[in-house]
């Protein structure tokens, strides 16, 4: 059985969609074909949640940008699927290393998983762990997925020679397919990270742990995790 409000939710959401333009009560009436009380008191509701705002501010209403926010929640949200998490734990495995799914958040990286190292000395995370975009492999490997005025946008914090200098290390370890950082965020830590772009996401394949074993070997950690992501994303869901 149809719940009338939320029918009447996601009519109005596509009222918008047709119109492309703020929209006043009496207008909604008159496309819609509803009650003015009813209307009234669901636009009053999304008014006070946040969900509509008056971008003229002259008695129209437009879906704020609350929308946009809900859904990259919701979509971060989304559990990982059990092919997925076995590739990490795999990856874990073969490398003796720590490895993390990572996702673009903002100015900073969250990690969306994460499986530990057994070794006793490791890098040790866990998800939802937050790590600056500048500095990390996993940063780099992010960005190389940006356009190039997301970038400048999400780099504009930085002094212009760091920006320009972390710009330019993008653009050439994009050309060998993994990106790395040896010791620049943590002095102990290494980096090796891939982009990993699933279901329209913006993702990156990390791995991490100590310096004195990760450097040196960085470039069959990163092909090893280059050919691993592309052999899943080749694969599909």
């Amino acid at each position: 059985m149809a719940v009338k409000q939320i029918e009447h939710l996601f009519q109005l959401l596509e009222l918008f969609l047709r119109e492309q333009r703020p929209l006043s009560v009496a207008e909604m009436v008159q496309a819609l074909g509803w009650p003015r009380s009813s209307t009234y008191h669901l636009v009053a509701t999304l008014s006070d949640l946040g969900y509509l705002a008056k971008p003229q501010g002259r008695g129209r209403y437009f879906p704020s940008r609350q929308w946009l926010e809900l859904g990259r929640r919701l979509a971060e949200a989304e559990p990982l699927p059990q092919r997925l998490r076995e590739l990490l734990t795999a990856l874990a495995g073969e490398t003796g290393e720590t490895i993390a799914l990572a996702a673009l958040e903002g100015p900073e990286v969250v990690l969306r998983e994460v499986v530990e190292s057994r070794a006793g000395v490791r890098y040790s995370a866990r998800p939802g762990e937050r790590v600056p975009l500048a500095g990390t492999a996993a940063g780099k490997a992010l960005l190389a997925q940006c356009t190039a005025s997301e970038r400048r946008t999400l780099l504009a914090p930085l002094a212009s020679r760091q920006a320009e200098t972390l710009t330019a290390e993008i653009e050439a370890e994009a050309r060998r397919g993994y990106f790395v950082n040896l010791g620049r965020y943590l002095p102990d830590l290494a980096g090796v990270a891939v982009p990993f772009p699933w279901r329209g996401r913006r993702l990156a394949l990390v791995l991490g742990g100590p310096l004195s074993r990760v450097a040196g070997n960085e470039a069959r950690l990163g092909e090893r995790l280059a050919a691993a992501a592309a052999e899943f994303l080749a694969a599909g869901d």
